[in-house]
């Protein structure tokens, strides 16, 4: 037998991602889209399915998609944790063109996840 996993938790962690991400991008001087909370809102509503049913399969498709959302959401510097540490590395460089591939390759693996955690719903 095997326990479900239940997404809807990551929701409030990746919001708080975003909040640090929104930060440092001021302090650096560059910006984030406005896309990154739509694709959490998005990411959100599949969790929130899927946690909602039962589940007697695709246990392979959710233990793939929390590894990916780990992945994408979560990092550390030292002893610190760093949300969103693709976008966190481009932040650092002050570039701007930098941190818009790094919301949008982070945006379309949140998306991709929040399509597998739909696909298993």
């Amino acid at each position: 037998h095997v326990v479900p996993y239940r997404f809807s938790s990551y929701g409030s962690a990746l919001n708080a991602g975003l909040a640090s991400v929104k930060t440092a991008s001021a302090e650096a001087h560059v910006s984030v889209a406005p896309a990154l909370a739509s694709a959490i809102a998005r990411f959100e509503r599949a969790a929130t399915v899927y946690d909602n049913r039962s589940h007697r399969s695709g246990f392979e498709n959710a233990l793939h998609a929390a590894q990916q959302l780990d992945v994408l959401a979560y990092s550390a510097s030292g002893y610190a944790s760093v949300a969103f540490p693709q976008i966190s590395m481009a932040i650092a460089s002050r570039k701007q063109r930098l941190v818009s591939a790094a919301v949008r390759a982070t945006i379309a693996r949140l998306n991709e996840v929040a399509g597998e955690l739909a696909a298993g719903a």
